[in-house]
């Protein structure tokens, strides 16, 4: 896949989930950008998935899915350190 795939996928799910996230406060906004990017991250397993498959549980797994959602995450974790160094300064 080209690189600015992934640029416009990374891009869409941040402004997306300051979209949805922009009237929320605490707990509820975390979630919310929280479940925003876990989506975003399924999506781009199932958009572009590669040829790693295995076992989780029983079921056939596309490994891009997995990883994808992993890096999602971290990516989730890092919006939510750098919002909260903002609001404490």
């Amino acid at each position: 896949m080209d690189i600015t795939f992934y640029f416009i996928l990374c891009g869409s799910n941040h402004i997306f989930s300051d979209f949805v996230s922009k009237r929320l406060t605490g707990a509820m906004r975390a979630l919310a950008a929280f479940t925003v990017h876990l989506l975003f991250g399924i999506l781009f397993g199932l958009i572009g998935p590669m040829d790693g498959q295995f076992s989780l549980f029983g079921t056939e797994v596309n490994a891009t899915t997995i990883f994808a959602s992993i890096i999602a995450l971290f990516f989730w974790v890092i919006d939510e350190l750098i919002r909260r160094n903002k609001a404490n300064r």
